[in-house]
Formats: structure tokens, sequence, C-alpha cells
């Protein structure tokens, strides 16, 4: 069955190569890397709308890892520049959601508490579930500890997330309760086993996961 997805994958993108260098062979040559990039998309849009609807779906999703990488390096100002790039393009709903929440915690870090809010309260129309966390993350910046975890807890009857608990393990840190130690190993063991969910989801479809600092790559 593996065999097959990789004979099957190799086939394709033979064929999807060879249909792209006879593309190629038509059109005048491309002056760069950049010109070569839009013929592609040119290329792929009118070979398969079902093909150039995935590599939409690819670029985002390098757009968006590379976003995280700024905001992991604390960037917040530039991964806002980028994330407002992205919300320009076509995206599905979920997408959408998930573009403003990084928005939200983007502008929380930057300390403009009252857009954050704004933003917040524009989201709940689209996840409550992010909403209880955003305003956990405003309250507990301002230092309302009570209702940080009040909004927290709701965010994780809705749904557990590694951010939602480690967020409550952090609140329940700086309010000296003991249960923070609880809820961090909880969050771990959760990160755990969603990574072991993608690397069984790569390797079912012949592929491998690596780690990368903070992130998952596929190969």
């Amino acid at each position: 069955m593996e065999d097959a997805r990789k004979t099957n994958a190799k086939a394709m993108a033979n064929a999807i190569d060879k249909a792209w260098q006879e593309f190629l062979s038509k059109k005048s040559k491309p002056k760069n890397e950049e010109e070569k990039s839009k013929l592609f998309k040119k290329f792929i849009e009118g070979y398969n709308p079902q093909l150039s609807a995935l590599f939409s779906v690819i670029e985002v999703n390098a757009m968006l890892s590379q976003i995280n990488l700024l905001v992991t390096g604390k960037k917040y100002e530039e991964a806002l520049k980028e994330l407002d790039k992205i919300s320009k393009l076509k995206l599905e709903d979920n997408t959408k959601v998930m573009v403003q929440s990084m928005k939200i915690s983007c502008t929380i870090a930057l300390g403009d508490l009252k857009k954050a809010l704004k933003m917040t309260n524009d989201l709940k129309k689209s996840s409550e579930q992010l909403a209880h966390f955003h305003m956990a993350q405003i309250e507990a910046k301002q230092g309302n500890l009570e209702k940080a975890l009040e909004n927290i807890n709701k965010c994780l009857k809705i749904k557990e997330t590694f951010d939602s608990l480690y967020l409550k393990s952090e609140i329940l840190k700086v309010m000296n309760n003991k249960e923070w130690e609880e809820v961090r190993e909880k969050a771990k063991q959760l990160e755990h086993e969603t990574v072991e969910r993608i690397e069984q989801g790569a390797k079912e479809h012949g592929l491998k996961v690596k780690k990368k600092g903070e992130f998952l790559e596929v190969d």
C-alpha cells in the first residue's frame, strides 16, 4: 500500500514536471526566480484547478511557518506586516480565524491591549474558544489573574490545546498555585500526542517528519 502511494506520487510528479517543461518551452525564458514563480502559478492554474488550490494552501502554510519563526524571535511588528499580506489572499475560513488569532497575540505582545480587546470581540463571531483564550491573555497582562483563569477555563471547556493548557499553567504559576505543574505536564503530554499523530499521518503517505527548532518539517 505504501509502495503504491509512493509510485503514484512519483508518477504524478513526473507528469507535472513533463507538462511544466513543455509549458516553459513555449514561453520566453524567465529573467529571474520571481518571474519563474509567477509562470509556474499560471501553469498550475491551467494544468489542474484542484492542484492550483493545493499549491495555494502549501504557499499559505509556508508563509505561516515563517511568521511563526518571527513570533518566536519576538519580531511582532514584522510578523503583523506578514499577517496583513496573508489576510489579502483567498483563505479558507479556518485559516482566516488562525490568522486573526495570530494578529491578536502579536498585538497583545506589543502592549496594545485596547486594540487587542476590540479584535478579540470581533473574533467571538468566528471562534468563542479563541476569544476566551485571548481574553485570558489580556486579563493576565493587566494583572487580573482571577479573570484570566476564568477565561482560560472557559476556553479549555470548549477544546483543550497545548497553547491553552500552557497559558493556564503560567497563570497558576504566577498565582502560586501548585496545580500549575500538573497542568504543564498535561500540556506536554498533549503536545507529544499531537506530534505522534502527525508522524503517523506522514508515514501513511510515505513521508517523514523531522524536528526543526520548535517546529515540525515534513520531507
